[in-house]
């Protein structure tokens, strides 16, 4: 069976944990035409919000770590 580049998006998108992704998931959806979405873009979107995830829970360890050691 021959499944679309969007097919397989959408099917992607509903395994995601949506407990983590729910509102990134609903974001996508509603930004972009699901009936062309390809998983290269998919991709691309859900890499660059883990990036940002991922940076902010260093600007908070920073924040606290220097809290911890008085320095703010």
């Amino acid at each position: 069976v021959n499944y679309s580049q969007s097919e397989i998006a959408r099917h992607f998108m509903n395994g995601l944990d949506m407990i983590v992704c729910d509102v990134k998931v609903t974001s996508i959806q509603e930004s972009v035409d699901m009936n062309t979405l390809i998983l290269d873009v998919l991709y691309s979107k859900l890499k660059t919000y883990e990036m940002n995830i991922l940076s902010k829970k260093k600007i908070r360890n920073l924040l606290l770590w220097c809290l911890h050691l008085d320095l703010l």
